[in-house]
């Protein structure tokens, strides 16, 4: 290395720093000048970085704009179809209410009316039953009546 620079060492880097000693200035100006070079390049560099960035701005705003708008519409679609779709479910079920209520006032009344009908037969039973208990009442009357004429007259009871 030249005598007219020392190493310093900083953060694992090995670093030039001028010396005391006389160099030459000629090398320094050019070593200057191209940096100067180097530091207009890089500023062109993030002027047009920054042109970019402006540049990219407002599509990137107006594309967020879009997607909220888009995001909302959606929504709002959404809950319009589901409305829609409750409306209808509500409907639906208020319907199946209906013909389930109108299944069961049918049912009552054929069940009321084979009630009144399995009443009129269980009279109409009751009713022969007692018929039959008279006459056979009278049937065996009847049959005492002669078997005690029979028994008399076959014991020489009667004349």
């Amino acid at each position: 290395m030249d005598g007219n620079w020392m190493h310093r060492k900083s953060h694992g880097s090995d670093t030039r720093v001028a010396g005391s000693g006389g160099g030459s200035r000629d090398g320094m100006e050019a070593r200057v000048a191209r940096l100067e070079v180097h530091v207009q390049h890089l500023q062109s560099d993030v002027t047009e970085i920054k042109a970019d960035v402006k540049n990219l701005y407002p599509p990137v705003v107006e594309l967020r704009s879009g997607m909220n708008t888009s995001f909302a519409e959606q929504r709002k679609d959404m809950n319009a179809s589901l409305t829609e779709q409750r409306k209808e479910m509500n409907a639906s079920l208020t319907e199946l209410r209906k013909e389930m209520h109108a299944s069961v006032t049918e049912l009552r009344r054929d069940l009321a009316q084979s009630t009144a009908e399995l009443t009129k037969s269980i009279t109409s039973v009751r009713e022969s039953i007692g018929t039959a208990c008279v006459w056979a009442v009278g049937l065996y009357a009847g049959l005492a009546v002669s078997l005690l004429a029979t028994v008399t007259k076959g014991f020489g009871l009667l004349k």
